[in-house]
């Protein structure tokens, strides 16, 4: 299929599509003169009544990786309250629960007291004295004088976590020890950068709040909690970062910027991920921020056109070979990050075309974020972005079904792009046995990719 033949079938879908859900044109994510964006609270929820609020005491135990959770429910109903313990944590007490389901992770509130409590450990091995502990496949750590901990979730929306020893505390994470915050306001949205006094920065915390202040300015991609709380870390991790909710950790040593790729904006971006996806549809999590830590580092200026584009011809030589995105065991050393995120590099391309700037993937982000609620079973679901069958050969076919209440939003299976991704070679999978390989030879000007807004 050539490409006016694509233009005129598939684009206008996909067009209509965005049309059709009332979306107003704005470019590249920028938030619209006068519009007021409406922000989540830390739980995802309308902003509860005071009354409504279940205050929860976190305390250190010690020295160690002991935290302590109390909660005060005197003017909590009779109504269930239940606990989930963070993953590979381990109850050492409680006091109220009981468990009543096959999970050791799941406890239940029994109404003996209105002041039941949890404690548990993380990290089972402890450091050697003075020195910090965090062991392989762990995201948290601890020493003698700091602890960066995990904290239980919770079936009740609306439980205010609070610090009884020195620290501060998130949603999700909580960190006991001498810190400093740092604050900027975005709209409705409040970034809180948490820098531990034995943390060693390699970016000021005003170059890190600049980054995520434009970042949030810029998205305008819905899903945007009124507090977002980012830890600095004040040691080596697992992973170099993490997001959970609206809390996110970065190691403290973690540039702003780094071969035109930002850790800060990568984790920053998975707090506006608020879409339910089915299996086929994981890699968009990790690929999606892959792709905008680098797209709004141009879009801000903090690197230039030569070095996004370098960035994008430097993924395409790293593409994994063997990937079908939708099928997460055929996954292997990063490609659902560097493979997805070139899928959603040639669709934003192309969307930007068809629009002649007006509308970008951001647009199509923005509509999937507004299909947050998984007890509704609407998972934004792959049936077919790209496919090969026997009887034809077909190009990218990026298909959406156009519906008011419910979303399908089809995106690519899998494919592998040449150096010149905007001319690509792409090897689209349904199955093991069916490939196709089509070229792309765009009459449109590249400038339109490189074009800020």
């Amino acid at each position: 299929m050539n490409w006016e033949l694509y233009k005129q079938r598939i684009v206008p879908l996909l067009l209509a599509f965005l049309l059709t859900t009332s979306m107003v044109p704005t470019p590249a994510g920028a938030v619209n003169k006068g519009q007021s964006e409406v922000c989540l609270t830390p739980s995802g929820h309308p902003k509860p009544d005071p009354e409504h609020l279940i205050n929860a005491s976190a305390e250190r135990l010690g020295t160690g990786n002991v935290i302590k959770i109390t909660y005060d429910l005197s003017d909590f109903s009779n109504a269930p309250f239940e606990v989930s313990l963070p993953q590979r944590a381990s109850l050492v007490s409680n006091n109220g629960f009981t468990n009543n389901t096959e999970s050791a992770y799941e406890l239940s509130w029994n109404h003996k007291t209105r002041r039941p409590s949890i404690t548990y450990s993380f990290n089972a091995s402890g450091p050697p004295s003075g020195q910090s502990n965090i062991p392989e496949n762990s995201d948290y750590g601890y020493s003698d004088s700091w602890s960066l901990a995990p904290l239980p979730g919770h079936l009740q929306p609306h439980v205010n976590p609070q610090i009884k020893n020195n620290g501060v505390v998130g949603k999700n994470v909580v960190f006991f020890g001498e810190a400093n915050v740092y604050e900027r306001t975005v709209g409705c949205q409040r970034i809180r950068l948490v820098v531990p006094d034995t943390a060693d920065m390699s970016s000021s915390p005003d170059a890190v709040l600049d980054l995520l202040s434009s970042t949030a300015r810029r998205l305008n991609i819905g899903h945007r909690y009124t507090v977002v709380t980012v830890f600095a870390s004040p040691d080596e991790m697992t992973r170099s970062g993490f997001a959970t909710g609206p809390d996110m950790v970065v190691e403290d040593d973690t540039p702003t910027l780094s071969n035109s790729q930002s850790m800060w904006i990568h984790e920053y971006i998975h707090t506006r991920q608020g879409m339910v996806v089915s299996p086929e549809m994981k890699w968009f999590i990790e690929a999606s921020a892959k792709y905008y830590e680098s797209r709004l580092l141009y879009e801000d200026e903090y690197i230039s056109r030569a070095e996004y584009e370098r960035h994008l011809i430097n993924m395409a030589q790293a593409q994994r070979q063997g990937v079908v995105l939708a099928n997460s065991s055929t996954w292997h050393n990063n490609s659902e990050y560097i493979n997805g995120a070139l899928v959603l590099a040639a669709l934003d391309y192309r969307i930007r075309e068809s629009s002649r700037g007006t509308q970008n993937l951001s647009d199509v982000f923005k509509i999937m974020n507004r299909y947050s609620d998984p007890s509704q079973n609407n998972a934004i679901t792959l049936h077919i972005f790209g496919y090969c069958s026997e009887r034809e050969r077909t190009a990218v076919r990026p298909l959406v079904e156009q519906s008011r209440s419910r979303l399908k939003h089809y995106i690519s299976e899998g494919g592998l792009f040449s150096e010149d991704i905007w001319e690509p070679d792409i090897h689209l999978h349904s199955r093991s046995d069916a490939i196709c390989t089509y070229s792309l030879n765009p009459v449109f000007s590249r400038d339109l990719l490189y074009r800020r807004q």
